[in-house]
């Protein structure tokens, strides 16, 4: 036998597919991730050593059945909170097909003018790492948080939700002095209307931004008074 064979490499193993793997990670309890995640592991490359195709496909069969079975349980903050919101933008939706046509509520440049600065302020009074964590904590039942944790999450989507109105304010303002500017008297009643719904749009997203951060703070309130009576 000559040294080659004696010191023969094993045969690579087969990485199981990665997408699944972190889906099941995802909705996986923290105290199941390890054991379940290894067992699947462990007979997947067992079967991957005769028919890796095969082994991939019951890889997915069971990676995803495990994670249904656990996902509303794990995630059940997040399908709670995407629920209210749906509702919401449904309503919302209904009012403006009712009120005329949907495109007319969208304008981008007013939508800048209120997103982007009540972020920078959201992070400016916490920090990059709160305003991460906040969402977090929002969406993941599953998510061990302490007491102070809770109030930062609390505390940045104050912020976030005040700072969106102060700004669309703000931006309204902006727009009354521009339209009072530069409207002429021969043809006010032919671009007043235009002007002026334009201008309230930034209150109309700041609105919109500020009632979503009321939901999560509260949310947020009442995941810390039931840690506080434990």
């Amino acid at each position: 036998m000559t040294q080659s064979n004696q010191h023969r490499e094993p045969a690579e193993l087969v990485a199981p597919p990665k997408t699944v793997t972190k889906f099941l990670h995802w909705a996986l309890p923290e105290a199941l991730r390890e054991p379940v995640l290894g067992d699947l592991y462990e007979e997947f490359q067992q079967q991957s050593v005769t028919n890796p195709k095969r082994a991939k496909r019951w890889y997915r069969k069971q990676a995803i059945r495990s994670a249904l079975q656990f996902l509303w349980k794990t995630k059940r903050g997040l399908f709670m909170f995407l629920i209210s919101i749906l509702v919401f933008i449904g309503f919302t939706l209904m009012g403006m097909m009712m009120g005329g046509d949907i495109p007319m509520f969208i304008d981008v440049p007013s939508i800048l003018l209120v997103a982007p600065p009540a972020i920078a302020f959201a992070i400016g009074a916490t920090s990059w790492k709160s305003f991460k964590m906040s969402f977090g904590l929002l969406i993941d039942d599953e998510n061990e948080s302490t007491s102070q944790h809770l109030n930062s999450a609390v505390v940045m989507f104050k912020v976030l939700g005040n700072s969106a109105v102060l700004c669309g304010v703000f931006a309204t303002l902006i727009g009354a002095v521009a339209i009072a500017s530069n409207l002429e008297p021969e043809n006010f009643s032919e671009h007043f209307g235009p002007a002026f719904a334009v201008c309230i749009l930034t209150l109309l997203y700041g609105f919109m931004i500020k009632t979503i951060c009321y939901v999560a703070e509260q949310k947020l309130e009442y995941k810390k008074g039931l840690l506080e009576e434990q």
